[in-house]
């Protein structure tokens, strides 16, 4: 009987992890519909460099932290994905990415400060967490 217990036991905690794993990958791959407007041409950008620690990743292992280096101090920093999910904010992020968006993915950052906005995009590319 204490078999058929422990069993029982083991399979909700296996049932909770595969539910759970199902939720950060649906979460993961939503896809932000926020609208970034082209900068425009006749203003100086106010990106220096948009970089990423690593451009590879493998899907629900791995992240890799975005930083975006401006030319000015009083900035705000909006941050969007095509799919993948984006942690944190402010002038770096981190970035993560469930199975169902394996492949290049695009983060795209806007600064904007004193009525003027630049943007710029980087790519990552996530590789299946069971590819070997």
């Amino acid at each position: 009987m204490k078999f058929f217990i422990l069993m029982k036991k083991q399979m909700i905690k296996i049932l909770q992890a595969v539910i759970l794993i199902a939720l950060l990958a649906g979460i993961s791959c939503s896809k932000n519909d926020n609208e970034l407007l082209p900068d425009d041409e006749n203003t100086p950008g106010l990106i220096d460099s948009l970089v990423t620690r690593i451009d590879t990743i493998r899907a629900m292992k791995d992240t890799t932290s975005i930083t975006v280096y401006t030319n000015k101090s009083d900035v705000k920093i909006q941050w969007s994905t095509d799919h993948g999910t984006i942690l944190g904010g402010g002038k770096r992020i981190v970035y993560y990415s469930g199975e169902c968006c394996v492949g290049g993915n695009t983060v795209t950052c806007r600064v904007t400060s004193a009525g003027q906005s630049s943007e710029k995009s980087i790519k990552i590319h996530v590789i299946s967490y069971f590819e070997e």
